[in-house]
């Protein structure tokens, strides 16, 4: 069986009917790389709230049998959610669970987002992780295109940033990459 886990971060607050939309649409690629190429993903996600719970919804709805884990920062241990969902209760804030979140996938999925988001990304990168980062969403991350247009945000380190632009095409191509380095048979 092959096997993948990703982590992934969003907007914690509610996000706009077009982000949520650009956010289905990418993960309805991602879900459907892996099940063409019969991979079990694990998804890692901080909290069940804004995006975050729009995102979890739909991987249960389009993939029920994802197991799915929320790495949540004290703020969020009471949250009411699906009882699917594995709740780890950090007891740690948002600032120092951020690490966790993104040291548990293989690779870092940023569907957009704000100060959160932004620590996220910076913690893939100064782990050598790669991250693909969901573009044109109105959200503070979509800046880093325009500062770091070589996905590289730190020349010493071996994470990079692959920007995911679903109007041109290039999702489908940048994730059947991810997909492809980081589903591993077990």
């Amino acid at each position: 069986m092959a096997t993948i886990n990703i982590s992934i971060s969003a907007l914690s607050s509610e996000p706009s009917y077009e982000h949520v939309k650009k956010a289905e649409e990418l993960l309805d690629i991602l879900l459907s790389l892996l099940e063409e190429r019969e991979c079990t993903p694990a998804f890692f996600i901080g909290g069940y709230t804004g995006l975050m719970k729009k995102a979890v919804d739909y991987i249960l709805k389009s993939s029920p049998d994802s197991t799915i884990v929320a790495i949540t920062p004290i703020e969020y241990e009471d949250l009411h959610t699906p009882e699917k969902l594995v709740i780890v209760k950090t007891g740690m804030s948002f600032q120092n669970r951020n690490p966790i979140l993104v040291r548990s996938g293989d690779f870092l999925l940023a569907l957009g987002g704000g100060s959160g988001t932004i620590m996220e990304i910076y913690n893939a990168i100064a782990l050598g992780k790669d991250v693909v980062l969901l573009t044109k969403t109105g959200s503070p991350s979509d800046h880093f295109q325009k500062t770091f247009p070589d996905g590289k945000p730190d020349p010493f380190r071996d994470g990079r940033i692959f920007y995911c632009d679903l109007d041109n095409g290039m999702c489908r191509k940048t994730l059947t990459r991810i997909v492809t380095t980081y589903c591993r048979t077990t």
